[in-house]
């Protein structure tokens, strides 16, 4: 039974080894612990590597949801209830079926904010109503943002130190490891195009929050 969590952990770390490279995170060798890992919590390291998934999958739904209420309220209907299904996997708690693909997520937001980005430069003039509406949803779209960057920033330091963990800790890891390059990736499409987005809100006299640097810095 050891031997086969073992070649079932290694075989997820190596699978995510060169992503998470490429993501910006650095990951020491396959050695499973060293001489100096004697005085870390790895339940506490994993635990907090927890606490990061929640906060990307409640931090992705939120930021879903908003970009639908923006999609909607500018016509764009369709994309607005692929988006809505979308934020309905995600539970109150955090937790997702086990099917659901963050990546996918990420990609069907970027292309909707594009969407959403041609149709206000197209725009001659927008309503009242449709201003406070998306007004709303991207003072909504930057909470969830600062809490998808803090949980990616988290994951990205566990995901790290994991593959230091004693072997009998390193079943704890293996959701960390799995989407921790998802997450990075995530970011660059649910922020890449945030600052444009901004800006052509401006001119549309779209309200739009003080804090939204907040919500791309560091990614």
């Amino acid at each position: 039974m050891l031997k086969y969590v073992f070649a079932l952990l290694m075989s997820v770390v190596t699978a995510n080894s060169y992503a998470l490279g490429h993501s910006g995170i650095k990951l020491p060798g396959l050695g499973g612990g060293s001489g100096g890992d004697s005085a870390v919590n790895w339940d506490d390291v994993a635990g907090t590597g927890q606490n990061a998934i929640v906060d990307i999958y409640k931090g992705t739904q939120l930021l879903i949801r908003s970009t639908a209420e923006m999609a909607e309220a500018i016509g764009l209907k369709e994309q607005a209830a692929l988006l809505y299904a979308q934020a309905k996997k995600i539970k109150d708690d955090g937790s997702v079926t086990g099917d659901y693909d963050l990546g996918e997520a990420a990609k069907q937001t970027s292309e909707t904010m594009d969407l959403i980005e041609k149709a206000l430069s197209e725009a001659k003039e927008l309503t009242a109503q449709q201003k406070e509406a998306v007004g709303k949803s991207v003072a909504q779209y930057v909470v969830g943002g600062i809490r998808y960057i803090k949980g990616m920033k988290s994951i990205k330091d566990v995901a790290s130190q994991a593959s230091d963990a004693p072997m009998t800790k390193m079943m704890q890891f293996k959701e960390i490891i799995g989407i921790a390059p998802t997450a990075v990736e995530g970011a660059k499409a649910f922020f890449g195009k945030i600052p444009q987005v901004i800006k052509l809100m401006k001119t549309k006299g779209i309200q739009t929050p003080a804090n939204v640097s907040e919500m791309s810095a560091g990614f």
